[in-house]
Order: C-alpha cells, then structure tokens, then sequence
C-alpha cells in the first residue's frame, strides 16, 4: 500500500481567514449569533497581543510581525490569539449577563457563558505558555549554536607547539 502526502501551507495561518478557521467562527456556525463572533479588528489586534505574548515569555526575544515568526511558532501565535478573544469575550459576557426568571420556567440567561469563555481562555493560556516556553528556550539555543568559541579552538588533538 502507497503512502500519499499532501503537503500543507502555512503561510496563511495567521491571516484573518486563517484565524476563523482555527477558532470555526464563520456565520453558518454561529447558528444563534447568524454572524461571526470575533470581527476583522478584534482577530488583528488579538494577533498583535499574541506577538507581544510571546515576546515577553522568557527568554525575551523580538519579532517586529508575526510574519517574521519561524514558521514552526505559528501555532503558538494561534494559541495566544485564542487565549486573548476568549477572555475578552468573557469579560463583555460579564458586564452584560442577565438572567431572567418567569413563574416556573427555569432561568434564562443572556449572555452568560462567561465561565465557559474563562474556561477555554485558561486552556489555550496553559497550552501556549508550556509550549512557547520550550520552542522559546529551544530556538534561543539554536540561535547560539555555531557562534560560541573556546580557548582550545586552535588545539589539536593534544598536539601543539612547546
């Protein structure tokens, strides 16, 4: 039996179309919304806060765009970008929940998956800072690897000049 490979781009990952996929909010799926929860604005500036996340974990590093990332620490980017909508939008179900009660039916609220939102920012925030923390140790080491020299450089084998 053959193996076949389909090679897979990531060069659209962190786009706006890249981020809706990831997070699956497209209007046909957001059946009680009819309409994408997270606009253009809030995936881009989400993306800006996921850069600064991840240049502030330790060891700091810099990169100006995500665009300048290495490929590999994209989905990182993706986890911060995650993390970062879902506590926002924990925090606006927050100022806006309301919680209605009518005779015997039981309480309906309105926005009130505050606590689901939390939930699924804690876990995108301990799956990012575990992870960038070792890609980030990592790539710093790689960084470094090739650039460090000895006082034995220029010793041979035991063998040198008396």
């Amino acid at each position: 039996m053959s193996v076949t490979g389909t090679s897979v781009s990531t060069t659209s990952l962190l786009t706006v179309d890249g981020i809706r996929r990831f997070l699956r909010d497209y209007a046909d799926k957001n059946i009680l919304l009819g309409d994408v929860e997270f606009t253009d604005d809030d995936l881009s500036a989400a993306k800006l806060w996921a850069l600064l996340d991840l240049n502030s974990l330790p060891p700091p590093l810099t990169w100006d765009t995500v665009e300048s990332l290495p490929s590999e620490a994209q989905i990182l980017v993706l986890y911060a970008i995650a993390k970062h909508l879902m506590f926002s939008e924990a925090a606006r179900q927050r100022r806006n929940q309301l919680t209605a009660q009518d005779g015997d039916v039981a309480p309906i609220g309105m926005d009130d998956k505050s606590a689901m939102y939390e939930n699924a920012a804690q876990y995108y925030a301990v799956l990012f800072e575990s992870r960038a923390k070792q890609w980030k140790i990592a790539y710093n080491m790689n960084q470094a690897y090739g650039s460090l020299s000895s006082g034995y450089i220029n010793v041979a084998n035991g063998v040198g000049s008396v």
